[in-house]
């Protein structure tokens, strides 16, 4: 599901998400009250079969109303079963990200325009769907919120281990096992 009121960046978005494997937009409301009434299945979206309930929803933080996607995130955290979501803004604010992570977003992201950073986030969007985080310390412990790594200093290299905690770069480190 996309929550947007920019009919401009929905088609942007519409048009990205078609070469997706596995996120197909059931809907798409302009604004945090008919997202609420999708997602409830009250009113015209009462009948699953043709509104199903989305697995993720793609949420404006910008949105017309006094608390903009906000207002729609608050309503999604108190559900019993909910979709994953993703709150997106034009330009990154660690206030915007912090606010959103904390009200019970499961991601924050800044909105891609032009087509190779589209392109990238529906791949992103495809595997983070695909890959839902695991629950540490058993089956009813809660999820943990997934956040962006951000990417390694240029000329730094990534960390490198296995399950068996080895180290590649100092053979004198291995467990022996």
């Amino acid at each position: 599901m996309v929550v947007e009121d920019s009919d401009d960046y929905a088609f942007l978005l519409s048009r990205a998400l078609n070469h997706s494997r596995r996120f197909q937009i059931v809907w798409r409301a302009k604004d945090p009250q008919e997202a609420i009434a999708y997602l409830s299945g009250s009113g015209q979206f009462g009948n699953r079969q043709r509104f199903p309930y989305p697995d993720a929803v793609v949420l404006d933080i910008r949105l017309p109303h006094k608390d903009d996607g906000f207002e729609a995130l608050e309503w999604i955290v108190q559900q019993k079963e909910r979709p994953k979501v993703v709150m997106m803004t034009v330009m990154e604010h660690e206030a915007d990200r912090n606010k959103a992570l904390q009200a019970g977003a499961d991601e924050f992201k800044v909105k891609p325009y032009d087509e190779k950073e589209l392109a990238s986030f529906v791949r992103w969007l495809d595997d983070w769907i695909a890959n839902p985080p695991r629950a540490v310390g058993g089956a009813d412990a809660p999820q943990s919120r997934i956040h962006s790594p951000k990417p390694a200093s240029p000329g730094k290299p990534r960390p490198r281990g296995s399950a068996r905690g080895e180290c590649e770069a100092d053979p004198s480190r291995r467990s022996g096992r």
